[in-house]
């Protein structure tokens, strides 16, 4: 038996089989809408099931709110990867709205999933962590603002920043020139030699580069659009070095260079 409750604009819905003592679970999702239903996100997984008659947990009623407001403010991709850290925050520490700031820490410092060598705990990734207190103190100052709790236990956690290149150094020219050079003169040689040029001198990232469509290209212009990270969409200048070499490589490989098709198929 699934029945419908409208209460403050949220639609609540109860499913149960009617049955005394029953375990039920309560999903909500915006009445009229809003572009967001919750059951569709990370958190719906983290929903508790109750018996009939138990009251739902103030942290459960605060999903579609959160989600709306979250999903009006970021991109679809940025709000994923939010919700699903605070999915795994929920699982650690349970009801949001009462935990401390220890409690917060502890759960930014727990170990990482899978063990290292010799199956010693190993920290879990620093850009990982900045994701994660990201995204704990978005629902904490929107929880503050919606008067749901008085304080923000992440307002005075501080994370160094990710530095996923802290210990690399850029190619020389030199090396650079070596490096082409070892490139055989062929078809595969002439794809590989044109994305390594596109690495060096776009500075866009790997899979920014492999996403790039013919369409993406202004050739007339001399510029190009891709894809960042979070789903954002920017132009940037098209040198004329990578544009002829892009060319080239195309005429040479047979590429197809129809708008919908990959700059670098396979």
């Amino acid at each position: 038996m699934t029945r419908r409750e409208v209460v403050s604009g949220v639609t609540r819905e109860v499913v149960s089989a009617g049955a005394a003592g029953e375990i039920t679970t309560v999903l909500d999702r915006p009445e009229g809408g809003g572009g967001v239903d919750p059951r569709d996100t990370p958190l719906a997984a983290v929903v508790p099931s109750r018996r009939r008659g138990e009251p739902v947990p103030r942290w459960v009623e605060t999903i579609p709110g959160f989600c709306r407001s979250l999903f009006l403010a970021l991109s679809e991709g940025t709000c994923r990867t939010y919700l699903e850290a605070l999915s795994r925050y929920i699982r650690e520490v349970g009801d949001p709205l009462e935990v401390s700031p220890a409690e917060v820490e502890a759960f930014l410092a727990r170990s990482a999933t899978r063990p290292g060598p010799g199956g010693e705990p190993r920290p879990r990734a620093a850009s990982t962590r900045v994701v994660e207190l990201a995204a704990l103190r978005r629902y904490h100052r929107w929880a503050v603002r919606e008067g749901l709790r008085p304080d923000d236990p992440t307002a005075a956690i501080e994370l160094r920043a990710a530095e996923p290149y802290r210990d690399l150094t850029a190619l020389s020219a030199d090396q650079v020139r070596s490096l082409l050079a070892v490139i055989p003169d062929s078809d595969e040689g002439a794809r590989l030699r044109c994305l390594l040029l596109w690495y060096l001198l776009s500075g866009r990232r790997r899979v920014e580069i492999l996403r790039l469509r013919w369409g993406d290209l202004d050739l007339e212009a001399g510029t190009y659009t891709y894809t960042r990270k979070g789903g954002r969409s920017e132009k940037r200048s098209l040198l004329p070095v990578l544009r002829d070499l892009t060319l080239a490589y195309a005429r040479r490989c047979k590429v197809s260079t129809r708008p919908d098709r990959p700059v670098f198929p396979g």
